[in-house]
């Protein structure tokens, strides 16, 4: 059976360095003693990153690659990477938050077992209540009936001074008094033994929950002014600066090119499109373009702006992926990079940058997902 040379194209031969070692020494790649040890096991810079890949660790292989990968290739990865996940958010965008949502009350929707227990009324004690009521006057009748006259007499006139006695104190005779308390016990039963909306304890935290919305309000106002909300068009010529500025830094790499990524990306640090113009500056090689005094890039930047363009990728809200699987799709594309089947000649033949491309592109409406730029640029 022939040999197609199939294998010949999955080499990274954009690598700088052949060895984990000469990455170390050279471009102080960190490695903790756990990559140490890997890097004993696999001391060549493909066996070390294909490891990686192997055991799922993109994350890792992506800043290895950040520190190996030719400077001009490395901006060209980071770029993918920046439109991959551009493609992706404009898939499934992000729904923007309001600052005054934060800290909003929200009503605690409480099940109705763990609700705050409420006594009802017990119909069987209003029951018994009346019943004792009726007959200890049915008992006081038959009693009364049974007595001799004479008897009948003293008792009606002992009854007589209790009662003026009763009704100089209570304003009631003693049949008054008696009937009051049974009354009164009724309503009592009638009534929930624990009612908290009306209590203290109610109006209370009533008092406290509108003290801590005042507060609130006060802060989200005093948020606002000091940090005003970015206006929506300056934040996107500032991306479309960025990205245009940083195609050209790969495209052809010059002093005024890298000036001008210097100060696009100074304008907006924060996001990936400003963070890939930083790159673009830091890998042309001197940070003083246009300057007699030559100073030589530390390679530490390059490839700390890149972990740190990774991570601002990879922790984008909104899209249609989780962090680990951008990690696998982002080393997908710089593992392209570095075997040379992804670069820009196709799009300088074109005289069209991509990511121009990619603000033409309308959202997609088809039910399947969109496997991105990734696909469209796999070997």
């Amino acid at each position: 059976m022939s040999d197609h040379l199939e294998w010949m194209d999955q080499h990274p031969v954009l690598l700088r360095h052949i060895t984990v070692q000469e990455v170390a020494q050279e471009e102080h790649y960190p490695m903790s003693a756990t990559l140490k040890k890997l890097a004993q096991r696999f001391p060549g810079s493909e066996d070390y990153l294909n490891e990686l890949a192997r055991a799922g660790n993109y994350q890792e292989a992506c800043t290895f690659l950040g520190y190996n990968l030719h400077p001009r290739a490395t901006v060209w990865w980071g770029y993918r990477c920046v439109l991959d996940n551009l493609e992706e958010l404009r898939q499934s965008p992000d729904q923007p938050r309001d600052i005054a949502d934060i800290g909003k009350p929200r009503k605690l929707e409480v099940p109705d077992w763990a609700q705050m227990p409420k006594t009802q009324p017990d119909p069987q004690l209003q029951a018994a209540l009346d019943k004792a009521v009726a007959q200890a006057q049915q008992h006081k009748e038959q009693v009364l009936a049974a007595m001799p006259a004479e008897a009948r007499e003293l008792f009606d006139q002992v009854m007589g001074i209790i009662d003026g006695a009763f009704k100089e104190q209570c304003g009631l005779d003693f049949q008054g008094f008696v009937d009051k308390a049974c009354a009164s016990i009724k309503e009592a039963a009638a009534k929930p033994t624990f009612d908290y909306e009306s209590g203290p304890m109610a109006k209370a935290e009533q008092e406290l929950r509108e003290k801590i919305e005042t507060a609130r309000q006060k802060t989200i106002k005093l948020i606002k002014t000091v940090m005003p909300p970015k206006d929506e068009e300056d934040v996107r010529l500032q991306n479309e600066a960025a990205l245009d500025v940083a195609y050209r830094c790969i495209v052809t790499p010059s002093d005024e090119n890298a000036a001008q990524a210097l100060e696009a990306g100074n304008q907006c640090p924060d996001r990936p499109q400003g963070m890939l113009a930083l790159c673009a500056f830091w890998s042309y090689g001197i940070l003083t373009p246009k300057q007699e005094v030559l100073v030589r890039t530390p390679p530490e930047l390059l490839s700390g702006g890149m972990k740190t363009l990774m991570l601002q990728l990879g922790l984008a809200r909104g899209g249609l992926y989780s962090y680990e699987e951008r990690m696998q799709r982002y080393y997908d594309l710089g593992r392209n990079v570095a075997r040379g089947a992804d670069n820009w000649a196709e799009s300088v033949e074109q005289g069209r940058a991509p990511h121009r491309n990619l603000n033409d592109a309308q959202p997609a409406t088809e039910a399947r997902v969109h496997t991105g730029v990734i696909d469209r640029f796999r070997g």
